[in-house]
């Protein structure tokens, strides 16, 4: 046995009643039969390597203020997706990326969530999911929030031989550096939990 692939149902009790995968905000009516349509929150442009060793990004769009952005030949951006995603021990989520790209010239790319990703910056604090888009065309290309960016499929390996997996010390400092408002998710104002 290699794991199993949570079907809605299962995923509707593992948030509603088990309370196994932390998904806010949850929409019911963005579930499908194995997997969740996750939302673009701010679209993020990668700068260069800081004095620092550590790679400047800046706040291009923000979803909340429109649904489109336009994104030039080839350019790379990073997506913040806008939900909170904390998966229990034992489960992990691997990012597909929507038909809706594909069709109109985008690439997504992106890794996987492993449980412990969200409380990793400590009590209080909220490390965002990313995953990157690439304008695929020789023309600039508008994006619209109504593409989708990503679907979350989670995998349950709860009950299978496993070592435990922990994130490093440096991975937990280098999370927290790549924005500094996760180092001070309380102190301006806004709760990023929810």
């Amino acid at each position: 046995m290699f794991g199993t692939r949570i079907s809605n149902a299962q995923f509707i009790s593992m948030i509603e009643k088990e309370k196994s995968i932390a998904l806010r905000p949850f929409d019911r009516d963005r579930l499908r039969l194995a997997h969740y349509a996750l939302n673009p929150g701010a679209v993020l442009e990668l700068g260069r390597i800081g004095q620092n060793g550590r790679r400047e990004y800046r706040k291009l769009h923000d979803f909340d203020d429109g649904p489109t952005f336009v994104l030039k030949p080839h350019q790379y951006v990073l997506i913040q997706i806008k939900e909170f995603i904390e998966l229990e021990d034992g489960l992990s989520a691997d990012f597909v990326a929507p038909s809706n790209l594909i069709v109109n010239g985008f690439g997504m790319s992106a890794g996987k969530l492993d449980a412990g990703f969200a409380s990793a910056a400590g009590k209080g604090q909220r490390l965002f999911v990313q995953v990157g888009l690439e304008n695929k065309l020789d023309v600039d290309n508008e994006y619209h929030s109504d593409y989708g960016i990503s679907y979350l499929a989670v995998t349950d390996y709860r009950g299978l031989k496993s070592a435990p997996v922990d994130f490093s010390n440096s991975e937990v400092q280098e999370f927290l550096h790549q924005f500094r408002r996760w180092s001070r998710a309380k102190d301006d104002g806004p709760d990023y939990d929810g």
